[in-house]
């Protein structure tokens, strides 16, 4: 069972105006709240999305020892409800930091909230990221990329879904959040998380 939109979360929260280390203030908010209500606010749905924490990053124990994410297949039929979702949330993870995949990488990014399709017939992602220090350019870089890999995949494919590519923005908030959005209703959307951060 695949999950075509996953969400991944890491919540470290920098209290408003405090320095973070690169000289972005970060708006103290939770990232994957901000971003949930943007899109709900705007009737943008993501029903199917799943919510990613940096502990699910771990192996699951149950998992053997010689289990490479990359090219192991595993039998979920015999892991109970719980296994079952604990494995599904740690390939999510694994695959939000897919260098192949979306090009981000974890460790420029000290906050962040991330929806994005895993399916080539959707353009969709959004993302609101707070650097690590001095990786504020790249992130943006990585938001931008991802974005252009869906134009890329789009343009002959499906017309409606490239034109949400096409008006795909990423910016940087006045707290020094990294923000990409790239999905129906963008501008509603991305006022929505920039209003969620100043407020």
């Amino acid at each position: 069972m695949t999950c075509p939109l996953f969400s991944v979360s890491k919540n470290v929260l920098i209290p408003p105006g405090s320095s973070a280390p690169g000289g972005a203030q970060g708006s103290g908010k939770n990232l994957q709240t901000v971003l949930e209500t943007a899109l709900n606010d705007a009737g943008v749905g993501t029903p199917m999305a799943r919510t990613v924490v940096p502990a699910y990053g771990a192996k699951p124990d149950f998992l053997p020892e010689d289990y490479d994410p990359l090219t192991s297949t595993f039998d979920t039929d015999s892991l109970s409800e719980a296994q079952l979702a604990q494995f599904q949330q740690y390939r999510a993870y694994l695959d939000a930091f897919d260098a192949n995949f979306t090009g981000f990488v974890q460790a420029d990014m000290q906050d962040y909230a991330i929806q994005v399709s895993m399916v080539i017939t959707l353009a969709y992602g959004v993302a609101i990221a707070l650097p690590a220090e001095g990786r504020r350019q790249a992130v943006a870089d990585q938001f931008s990329g991802y974005i252009e890999q869906n134009k890329e995949a789009q343009e002959n494919y499906l017309r409606p879904q490239y034109e949400i590519a096409l008006a795909a923005r990423v910016e940087v908030a006045p707290t020094g959040e990294v923000i990409m959005v790239m999905c129906k209703e963008s501008d509603v959307v991305l006022q929505n998380i920039l209003d969620a951060l100043a407020a």
